[in-house]
C-alpha cells in the first residue's frame, strides 16, 4: 500500500520528535495558549487531575457532582473561523515542518488533520468546537502516546475527565473572557499537537522504531508538563485521571 505524503513526512520528522515537541515552542503558537498564565496551567489541571484517595472529597469540596450548567457549558463553545484556522495551520507546518513548513502545511492540508479530529470526537458526541472537549482529547490522546497506553476500553474515564475539564474551564474568568478566536486557536492547535503525536506513535510501532518513540514520547510528556501534568505520573481511571 502507498504511504501518504504526511506518513512519510511523519517518520522523517520522527528522529527530531522531542524538538518538536518542545514546550518552549509550542507557547509560541499562539495568545490563545499561553501556557504559563491561569488560563492553562496548574489552576486547571489540579482540578482536572484528581489525587488518591481524594476524588470523591475534591468533588464535594468543589460542589461538582453534577454536570456543568448550560451558561458553563455555552462559554466553552465558539464559533470557527476560516481565517483562524489557516493561521494555526500555518504555526503547526512552521513548528513541526523543519526545513520543509510548506510541503508539511501541504501534507497537513491534505490529510485535513482537523476533519480526522472532528471525525473522532464525534464518535465520542464531543464537539471540536468545544475547547473543553478538544482539550480532553489532547490530554487522553497524549497520556496513551506516552505511557504506550490504550483508551479503547475506558469511555467512562475519558467522560470524566470531560466533565472536570468542563467545569475548570467554565469556572476560570480569564478563559470565559477569551474571544472566540483565541479559543478556537486553542481548540485547533489541541487537535494538530493530538493527531500528530498519535499518528507519529502508529507510524513508529508499525516501523518498529523504539528510540524515535522514546524520543517522542518524551517531547509529547514535556509539552504537557508546560501546562502542569505530568503524564506519566498519572493514570486514567473510571473517575478520570488520577494522580500515582
Amino acid at each position: 500500500m502507498k504511504r501518504s505524503l504526511l506518513a512519510t513526512l511523519l517518520l522523517l520528522l520522527a528522529g527530531t520528535a522531542q524538538a518538536q515537541y518542545d514546550a518552549g515552542a509550542t507557547v509560541g503558537m499562539g495568545q490563545g495558549m499561553v501556557l504559563n498564565n491561569s488560563v492553562i496551567g496548574s489552576n486547571v489541571m489540579g482540578d482536572v487531575i484528581l489525587q488518591q484517595g481524594r476524588s470523591s472529597e475534591r468533588t464535594a469540596h468543589r460542589g461538582a457532582a453534577g454536570p456543568a450548567s448550560a451558561a458553563d457549558l455555552a462559554a466553552l463553545q465558539f464559533r470557527p473561523s476560516s481565517e483562524v484556522s489557516a493561521q494555526v495551520l500555518d504555526r503547526i507546518a512552521r513548528q513541526f515542518g523543519g526545513h520543509q513548513p510548506d510541503t508539511y502545511r501541504q501534507a497537513l492540508a491534505r490529510d485535513d488533520m482537523l476533519a480526522k479530529f472532528d471525525t473522532l470526537l464525534r464518535q465520542y458526541g464531543y464537539d471540536s468546537h468545544n475547547v473543553a472537549d478538544a482539550f480532553t482529547a489532547y490530554l487522553v490522546l497524549s497520556w496513551e502516546v506516552v505511557n504506550n497506553g490504550s483508551i479503547a476500553q475506558n469511555r467512562a474515564g475519558i467522560d470524566a475527565v470531560r466533565r472536570n475539564m468542563q467545569r475548570a474551564l467554565a469556572r476560570n474568568p480569564r478563559f470565559v473572557a477569551m474571544p472566540d478566536a483565541q479559543k478556537q486557536e486553542m481548540a485547533e492547535t489541541f487537535g494538530y499537537l493530538a493527531m500528530i503525536a498519535s499518528a507519529t506513535r502508529s507510524e513508529l510501532q508499525r516501523k518498529g522504531d523504539p528510540a524515535s518513540l522514546a524520543r517522542l514520547q518524551d517531547g509529547v510528556n514535556g509539552t504537557a508538563r508546560k501546562m502542569g501534568v505530568d503524564l506519566r505520573g498519572i493514570k486514567l481511571t473510571p473517575q478520570g485521571f488520577v494522580a500515582l
